[in-house]
């Protein structure tokens, strides 16, 4: 059986305000697969958690923006470990409508 795809996305208010202009532009595409939510902090990472791996890139703290950490997975463990640290932020974050 086939599930059907969706994402979740968690992000600051600008970058949303710019999905937000892309939906307004495409009235024609269908995005009801696409929840978002708004994170009001300083956001500095960036994870990607599918269901067979995840990505996580972290800057690397006083260095230029250029140089950034990586770390991915393709273990049970390390999937169930990303959606733990994508719940955490979800939990801190309020859906953008």
């Amino acid at each position: 059986m086939r599930r059907e795809k969706s994402l979740k996305l968690i992000s600051t208010k600008h970058f949303l305000s710019k999905v937000l202009i892309i939906k307004n532009e495409n009235p024609g595409k269908s995005f009801k697969n696409i929840r978002l939510w708004q994170y009001n902090k300083d956001l500095k990472l960036n994870l990607i958690v599918l269901d067979n791996s995840m990505f996580l890139n972290l800057p690397h703290v006083n260095v230029c923006n250029n140089n950034r950490f990586y770390l991915t997975s393709e273990c049970e463990k390390g999937v169930k470990w990303g959606n733990k640290l994508f719940y955490h932020y979800l939990n801190q974050s309020e859906e953008f409508e």
